[in-house]
């Protein structure tokens, strides 16, 4: 498997290709970094491997984001821009790969019931 790697300027759009089948691409994000997919990322697998974000692809190739995780917790975490034009940041994208919730609820917990509206026939 052939190997690429690509690195970027900080405020650069790269534009990321699927690799030729059997192939490897690796991409290092900056902070800033927009990453503009030309395939859609919902019909490949994508996972966290260790602190990489790996997509695979059905012709056996590979795009790796290293150090992904990291740059989340460092704040450096880039925007994907899929295919159709919207834009995913990449701190949802890691959320939604490690199943973390992505919005907190916004009422919070429902109140117990005080017993007010609870009937009773013994009225004695």
């Amino acid at each position: 498997m052939a190997d690429t790697s690509n690195t970027t300027n900080q405020t650069e759009t790269q534009v990321v290709n699927i690799p030729n089948a059997n192939e490897r691409a690796n991409y290092t994000p900056a902070e800033g970094q927009v990453f503009q997919l030309d395939f859609d990322l919902t019909e490949q697998t994508a996972v966290l491997m260790g602190e990489d974000l790996r997509i695979e692809f059905d012709n056996g190739a590979v795009l790796v984001f290293e150090d992904f995780a990291t740059a989340d917790a460092a704040g450096n975490v880039p925007m994907f821009v899929m295919a159709d034009g919207s834009a995913l940041p990449g701190s949802v994208l890691l959320a939604l790969l490690s199943g973390e919730p992505t919005e907190e609820t916004a009422a919070g917990e429902a109140p117990a019931s005080g017993g007010g509206s609870e009937y009773g026939d013994d009225t004695g």
